[in-house]
């Protein structure tokens, strides 16, 4: 089975982000050069994937585009988090994003 990247068209288009949670938080594992990144989805049944690999404790949860444009990734840049790179050719770790 093939993992999808996080798709911004599909993303913009369904005006949704999908992403896993743990108690109050999502995970958020360092990468080899020891930055963290949150990892999002562009569909459910992507996320929902994740969660039946790692297990326990983990649910699916979606958020409006809007939302995590204006909320999420503002918070996630002041505490240095990354959105993680996931798929074949993504790169390790994650990527710095910034609303425009």
């Amino acid at each position: 089975m093939r993992r999808r990247q996080l798709s911004f068209g599909a993303v913009r288009g369904a005006g949704t982000v999908w992403f896993v949670r743990e108690g109050e938080d999502s995970p958020a594992p360092s990468g080899a050069d020891g930055r963290r990144s949150v990892p999002f989805w562009s569909c459910a049944a992507c996320a929902a994937r994740a969660v039946d690999m790692r297990g326990r404790g983990l649910w699916v949860e979606s958020m409006p585009l809007d939302a995590w444009c204006e909320g999420v990734l503002p918070a996630m840049n002041r505490v240095g988090l990354l959105v993680a790179s996931i798929g074949p050719r993504a790169a390790s770790g994650g990527v710095e994003l910034r609303r425009r």
